[in-house]
């Protein structure tokens, strides 16, 4: 394997990983940044009331992204699988 090879190995796998946690976290970033307008709003300063919220909408947009990350991750294993006897013997 030379360092071209897997230098471009390591960036697919990065970008990937941003790529399927993405959608996740930006669920995530929005309903946070809606919990903590309500909780401005009412001036309640409680820490564990953000946390439920952001836990159930990760959950729900996991569940509903589910078959679109593991089709990801499949192509994606696939992809590196393939790529393995051609960067072991150079082909």
């Amino acid at each position: 394997m030379n360092t071209e090879h897997a230098i471009e190995v390591g960036q697919t796998a990065v970008t990937t990983v941003l790529t399927l946690l993405g959608p996740i976290l930006a669920v995530a970033l929005v309903v946070g940044l809606i919990v903590a307008v309500f909780q401005a709003m009412t001036q309640i300063q409680d820490h564990s009331i953000s946390h439920i919220p952001k836990l159930v909408a990760m959950i729900l947009a996991l569940s509903f992204l589910l078959p679109w990350l593991l089709q990801r991750l499949t192509e994606y294993t696939s992809t590196v699988f393939t790529s393995i006897p051609s960067s072991l013997f150079g082909g």
